[in-house]
């Protein structure tokens, strides 16, 4: 799982020399947006699976689910809005699993 993110990752900035004082970020985003949100795709099925591991993470699974719609709205739509809503979606979902799960482990 660790590998998936680390490349979704790499998807999603410019690599050192690709980064100009003219680098439109924007624009990077745009061309790679469905690139590195498909990995993220592939890494929330992973991490559903790493949840049903655990026993007690196994309600976590639907936070997978929740966030498998909102990367896929977000694959979907490139609306402005929907990209923002995303991130704030994924963040509220993240932290109310970290709330909720984490004293678990």
């Amino acid at each position: 799982m660790a590998t998936v993110l680390y490349v979704a990752c790499g998807l999603a900035v410019p690599a050192e020399g690709e980064i100009t004082e003219g680098t439109d970020l924007n624009a990077f985003y745009n061309t790679n947006r469905r690139k590195f949100m498909s990995v993220l795709f592939a890494y929330q099925l992973l991490s559903i699976g790493g949840n049903l591991a655990i026993a007690p993470l196994q309600l976590a699974g639907w936070v997978n689910v929740g966030q498998l719609a909102i990367i896929g709205a977000a694959w979907l739509w490139p609306d402005r809005r929907v990209q923002i809503g995303a991130v704030a979606l994924m963040a509220a979902l993240t932290a109310w699993y970290a709330i909720t799960f984490i004293s678990v482990l």
